[in-house]
């Protein structure tokens, strides 16, 4: 079992306030850079952690925030120390040698991993994360029992965690107790007859006793029952390949690859068999794909090379068996394959040096000395396991299109989820997006209006995408706020530099002291709808960072409903003061989308539309809200058309509705 953890997903709280000018405030950078670690800003985030351990170094929390930011940018030596530092201060924070454990298994260092999480676990003994992912190593390791004493006792606890008795049959399949995992899962499937994930499961215990029937008749049942495991499409398919289906089995593993386009179990057989069948550059396509995503995988590298071979590339074929040879220097079909692409490049000397290896190393083979092996066979899919899905505490969410939009942070590929496209802002950075509406320079006339009369010579945007702050940005607006803040104690009640210094907070991630700004220009002048406007998005970001860590405290949910009560009042006051401006109506309407008020969400959608016919984003957010009202065909009809003002992520969700 594989330990997928990549990325932390940290849980901040940003609900402190208050700093005084030219002061060093420790809490304040704190907040910010908790602020920004969380918005995914991770540069910015250590330049601000890094600051408070210059001034306070015996301090464990700013170690361990800039640990997880490091983390995120893969700087795991860097994390270590940091994470060594905080245990070091203070050995009483769990959350820390889990972080070590994490990076621990990243270097497959199990005893590391294994020790720490052990430590974790005596200060929070309950805690379900640890105990998993210590399971986790146990499999790695190949103790079965220790791993089987965990999940059991974890069952008795949550008897109706279904996800944890698949792990548990799984283990018993790693331990090669077959019998016991047919037993286990037939139990299971006589009391949830419903559960199309159980029989997938069982479909994965009869592929091992190779009762093929069998296998093929559970899947069949668990797609019938809608099964989420892409695995069980990629199994039908092995079978459908053994019953010489060969066109179901190929329908099967296309279902598979639509439903996960990074799977590379399905990518992989469904190159075997192209392959198989003769469409070589189809076959191709899928190899180039899977080594992309995993360039280790020896496998789709070997197969590639076969395929390249077929198809005349001979440089390539040579390159790939070449990276086989170098990594598996006793694979003896490489050496045999790659003296075949020497003799077609004419270098007969090569060829001759790659048949005389390719012998010396059969000759060994047969006196019994160690040979490499790589297996291209279709790969039994066991679905996704409860370790890989619950235990992840590093799992970062940005959307598929974050490398092409420029967010802040780790640009990673995910599957397009069914949430709003943001909150218009006001930024300093242009959208990089093609084709929609905000593609470019988007400057509707409110906001020129307002720049004429108050920022004359500054060049603002509207913006639902978010930019990544270089060190040397972040260090260009700290010496602007500086330079700001002088102005203001020699001018303080001229608002117009309460504005200026706000936006330059926005873009440090300092809400706090942006909405404070914000404030003051209103109470000396700019009685603006724009700065309402300006106010209730930094507002909302505020309110959305908290509400991820809110946990069921009663009196934190009275005082986030007064904060989302502020961010109501200021974005009426902006549709009062900018009747006819689009991007605020479009915001009003996420607002009402978040409190579940769908017809007003989708009133305020249309007067977005009414003003600006080509938002997409509008487009896409009420055709989602259609969605949850159930108008399955409006929704469709707002997606096309959100996907041909360029919100692309629109297409997946087309065929999951028209399905």
């Amino acid at each position: 079992m594989k330990l997928w953890m990549r990325h932390i997903v940290v849980m901040i709280m940003v609900l402190i306030s208050g700093t005084c000018l030219g002061q060093l405030n420790t809490d304040r950078l704190m907040s910010v850079g908790r602020n920004a670690l969380y918005f995914q800003d991770y540069v910015l985030s250590i330049q601000y952690f890094s600051k408070v351990i210059q001034v306070k170094p015996k301090l464990a929390e700013p170690y361990f925030y800039r640990a997880i930011a490091k983390i995120e940018l893969e700087d795991y030596s860097g994390a270590k120390g940091d994470l060594d530092s905080v245990i070091q201060r203070n050995p009483f924070i769990p959350m820390a040698y889990y972080a070590r454990a994490f990076i621990a298994c990243r270097n497959k260092e199990w005893e590391k991993a294994e020790r720490d999480l052990h430590t974790a676990l005596q200060y929070s003994p309950d805690n379900v994360t640890y105990r998993i992912n210590l399971v986790n190593i146990y499999e790695e390791t190949e103790r079965y029992d220790s791993a089987a004493i965990i999940l059991d006792r974890m069952i008795r606890q949550s008897p109706d965690w279904t996800e944890l008795k698949l792990e548990r049959m799984s283990l018993m399949l790693q331990s090669g107790d077959t019998l016991g995992a047919l037993a286990y899962v037939n139990d299971l499937v006589s009391k949830e007859k419903r559960n199309a994930e159980i029989y997938g499961a069982r479909a994965v215990v009869y592929l091992f006793m190779n009762e093929i029937d069998s296998a093929f008749e559970d899947c069949n049942k668990a797609i019938a029952l809608r099964t989420r495991n892409v695995g069980t499409y990629i199994n039908r398919g092995i079978i459908n390949c053994q019953k010489k289906k060969f066109r179901d089995a190929m329908a099967d593993y296309d279902k598979a690859v639509e439903k996960d386009g990074n799977n590379l179990s399905a990518l992989f057989n469904r190159a075997l068999l192209r392959n198989d069948l003769g469409d070589y550059n189809n076959a191709l396509e899928d190899l180039n794909k899977i080594v992309k995503l995993n360039p280790d995988l020896d496998e789709a590298v070997y197969e590639r090379g076969t395929v390249n071979a077929l198809l005349g590339n001979i440089n390539d074929a040579i390159a790939d068996f070449s990276k086989i040879i170098d990594k598996h220097p006793s694979f003896v079909p490489a050496y045999y394959a790659r003296a075949e692409m020497y003799d077609k490049r004419r270098e007969k000397k090569k060829a001759y040096l790659d048949r005389e290896r390719a012998f010396e190393l059969m000759e060994d083979h047969k006196k019994g000395k160690k040979q490499d092996n790589l297996s291209t066979v279709a790969k039994v899919d066991k679905g996704e396991s409860v370790v890989e899905s619950v235990a992840n505490l590093f799992v970062s969410s940005q959307s598929e299109s974050a490398s092409e939009s420029g967010v802040r942070g780790l640009v990673q590929n995910q599957k397009t989820d069914l949430s709003n496209e943001r909150n218009f802002e006001v930024s300093y950075y242009r959208n990089n997006d093609k084709g929609n509406l905000l593609g470019g320079d988007y400057n509707p006339i409110e906001l020129q209006e307002f720049v004429k009369k108050y920022l004359k010579g500054k060049g603002l945007y509207m913006t639902n995408k978010e930019s990544p702050l270089s060190g040397n940005m972040s260090d260009y607006y700290f010496s602007e706020t500086e330079g700001l803040s002088r102005q203001i104690a020699a001018h303080p009640y001229y608002g117009v530099y309460y504005v200026a210094r706000g936006l330059d907070y926005v873009e440090l991630q300092d809400f706090d002291n942006a909405i404070e700004d914000f404030a003051k220009a209103i109470l000396y002048g700019v009685d603006e709808g724009m700065v309402y406007f300006m106010r209730s998005c930094v507002r909302y970001r505020l309110w959305e960072s908290a509400m991820n860590v809110l946990d069921d405290d009663n009196g934190k949910q009275a005082i986030l409903a007064k904060e989302w009560e502020m961010i109501l009042r200021d974005i009426e006051k902006a549709t009062e003061l900018m009747p006819n401006a689009g991007f605020v109506w479009y915001n009003k309407g996420n607002m009402m989308s978040m409190q579940k008020d769908y017809v007003s969400a989708v009133n305020c959608y249309n007067k977005a539309l009414n003003l600006e016919p080509e938002m997409g984003e509008a487009y896409f957010n009420r055709g989602l809200t259609y969605m949850l009202m159930g108008k399955i065909e409006k929704a469709i009809s707002d997606m096309s058309r959100a996907g041909e003002l360029g919100i692309y992520r629109a297409y997946r969700i087309i065929k999951e509705l028209s399905n």
